[in-house]
């Protein structure tokens, strides 16, 4: 789940928050970053910044967020129990998962460069993987 983090890095890291953060300078240091928010939250905001080109691969944000979140923390925080999640992760749908996460984390980064939204829309309908994965299902 790299791309997931990678792509929170890039959202969140330990870049000072000044959208979010409305207090400036009185606010104390620790929450002038986004860690506060919760892997969902953040999750939701990235999808919701460029909803018309994620839409596309990711068709039910709230239901496909939490897979993202629960496979990242399956992963990172291995927990025998969850049969189910360990079949997942070794199954096509998880292959179909990660493509198209590569492509989000893609998205976010052009975003992160201030690339307008319709420039990356026009270059995700350009790629044919993009084209592709937008018909492939990930679920479990």
């Amino acid at each position: 789940m790299k791309l997931v983090t990678t792509c929170l890095v890039v959202h969140t890291g330990q870049i000072p928050c000044k959208r979010y953060c409305k207090l400036g300078h009185q606010t104390a240091p620790n929450m002038t970053y986004l860690n506060e928010w919760s892997l969902i939250q953040r999750l939701n905001d990235l999808y919701n910044r460029d909803f018309n080109t994620v839409s596309k691969l990711f068709r039910d944000r709230s239901k496909d967020m939490k897979l993202v979140r629960n496979v990242r923390n399956y992963l990172t925080h291995y927990e025998g129990s969850k049969v189910k999640m360990a079949k997942y992760v070794v199954s096509r749908e998880f292959i179909m998962l990660t493509l198209k996460l590569k492509l989000f984390v893609a998205i976010c980064l052009l975003r992160s460069m201030r690339m307008r939204q319709t420039r990356i829309r026009q270059i995700m309908r350009q790629l044919n993987e993009f084209q592709w994965l937008s018909t492939e299902d990930h679920g479990p």
